[in-house]
């Protein structure tokens, strides 16, 4: 995975310092390799935009032998056009257009206004779901049961993996559990009389228990500071059974095994706009030096000493020797034959770029019929392969929450989630389809029937257009 020079110092501190984390407890391993934790910040750095310099400095390479005054300049001046963060925006947003399926039952619905008790809906927290998978391919859909507090509702949080620990992955029967899982989370604590102090915690999910672990500033007999259990009480469903896996579900983009992530599907069309950002900025720079012109004085051989003093406004003269007699002021301006070739390339990256964002649902830019055809059928089963996994997802963590909401709920007859939309699963229509369609009708390759029920088929007519009302419509109007 290429990655920028001087963005990956930054990552492997940070890499060195959650290992230091690990260290502190033999329970505590962090299971990433560097290379999906690195993989992970860079997305989320490119997705929110590379805005303040000293982030974007990690991926703004300096050129060999360029003067850091004059990298700064550039660093202030270059910019990342985002079509990564388009992307997923614009398809997190497609598998966000869904509804719950009729056979939720009303305590669990009555939940969906504010699922994740900070007044996010549904729609909205599974969304941030999404986009956590289409930046890093998984993430966990964590169940939190409270405080142990009684009558509590259970809330949905997204958990991302970097922020996870210690988890073990279980099979039982058909389908793969967490049966432990660790994360790290930050609360605030009193200090002294009107102060606050961030506290890091590590809370234990496993078997029919939660413990939590707290980091305290004191040190061990290695120097290390000292993490503590500080609480330990018993993980119960809404029955006063023990919950005997984490309550957690892993979600991803291709419903692979847990635990196995695999390279997010946008991660060409990061390192393409990291690329872009550097090549752009780079032209940006040439053309400044290559545009600004130089006034000159042209002498004979013979040029006076001292020069007499000359300018043309704020620019300095560049007095140049020369046979013959006479002088002479004129105008220098370097020629630039590559720049014309860069910008080729430039837009050809940006062509690239909206390509790949294109081709996760089928939309189509200039290609042969064959070509599109293709590109269609793979792109529409990759955000199709998404729906699927994402339905059956929901369907799992329902059945998580309703063991903690009601205790004669029997998870083997559950068989509630959520519906997609399917017009949210097209392919993007356009003029050349339609005429495409239009023209089969009117060669006689295919009846008028066939030819509206294609129309609906591409999303040109929506799904609430009954087919046999508008036929009746349109004899109705011809006869």
């Amino acid at each position: 995975m290429p990655l920028p020079t001087a963005g990956q110092s930054r990552h492997n501190q940070a890499a060195i310092e959650a290992e230091s984390i690990s260290n502190d407890v033999a329970w505590l391993p962090q299971i990433w390799r560097t290379y999906w934790r690195v993989l992970w910040q860079v997305a989320d750095d490119v997705y929110d935009g590379l805005h303040d310099y000293l982030t974007r400095s990690l991926y703004l390479i300096q050129k060999p032998g360029e003067p850091d005054t004059a990298y700064t300049l550039r660093l202030i001046a270059s910019s990342l056009d985002n079509h990564y963060r388009d992307a997923v925006d614009f398809y997190a947003g497609l598998l966000s257009q869904f509804e719950p399926t009729d056979d939720i039952p009303e305590a669990l619905s009555a939940l969906f206004d504010n699922i994740d008790g900070a007044g996010n809906d549904l729609q909205v927290a599974l969304m941030m779901a999404d986009k956590e998978i289409l930046k890093k391919d998984s993430c966990l859909l964590f169940i939190d049961p409270g405080e142990g507090v009684e009558n509590e509702a259970p809330r949905l949080r997204i958990i991302s993996l970097s922020e996870i620990y210690s988890p073990i992955v279980e099979k039982q029967g058909d389908k793969y559990v967490m049966s432990q899982l660790c994360i790290h989370r930050k609360v605030q604590k009193r200090d002294g009389d009107y102060g606050v102090k961030d506290v890091d915690q590590y809370w234990m999910y496993r078997a029919g228990e939660v413990i939590v672990f707290e980091r305290f500033e004191k040190k061990d007999a290695q120097g290390k500071d000292a993490i503590l259990e500080v609480e330990r009480r018993p993980l119960l469903k809404a029955d006063g059974m023990p919950l005997m896996q984490a309550p957690a579900v892993w979600y991803s983009c291709g419903g692979g095994v847990p635990l196995h992530p695999e390279t997010p599907p946008f991660h060409r069309l990061l390192e393409i706009s990291l690329k872009q950002m550097n090549k752009v900025s780079e032209l940006d720079d040439a053309e400044g030096k290559v545009n600004t012109i130089t006034p000159y004085r042209l002498w004979p051989d013979d040029v006076p000493q001292p020069l007499p003093p000359l300018r043309l406004g704020a620019n300095a003269v560049a007095d140049m020797g020369q046979a013959g007699q006479g002088a002479k002021i004129g105008m220098l301006e370097a020629t630039g034959n590559a720049i014309e070739l860069t910008h080729k390339r430039n837009q050809d990256r940006v062509e690239q770029m909206k390509e790949l964002s294109r081709s996760f649902i089928g939309g189509r830019s200039t290609l042969t019929a064959t070509e599109a055809n293709q590109n269609d059928s793979r792109s529409k089963v990759n955000l199709q392969l998404v729906a699927n996994q994402k339905e059956s997802t929901v369907q799992e963590l329902f059945r998580l929450m309703m063991q903690f909401i009601d205790p004669n709920f029997k998870p083997e007859e559950f068989l509630g989630g959520i519906k997609i939309s399917d017009e949210a699963l097209r392919a993007p229509v356009n003029a050349q389809d339609i005429k495409g369609i239009q023209d089969g009708y009117l060669t006689g390759c295919y009846s008028r029937n066939y030819m509206l029920q294609k129309l609906k088929e591409v999303g040109f007519q929506p799904d609430s257009i009954d087919f046999e009302e508008e036929l009746n419509t349109i004899d109705g109007v011809v006869a």
